[in-house]
């Protein structure tokens, strides 16, 4: 079975999203963010408010 690597992301509670492989968080962001090992953005930002919610 051929499973796609999952992309390490950072998502702000805002909803922004960014690869970790982008390099340095964005400047003009906070540092309140969570690391989400997801398949895609969508998925991390799903995965973050999952955790949220806990």
């Amino acid at each position: 079975m051929n499973k796609k690597q999952k992309v390490a992301y950072r998502v702000w509670p805002d909803g922004t999203v960014q690869s970790v492989d982008d390099g340095s968080a964005f400047d003009w962001m906070s540092d309140d963010y969570a690391i989400i090992n997801a398949n895609s953005e969508e998925e991390a930002i799903e995965l973050a408010k999952w955790m949220q919610s806990l």
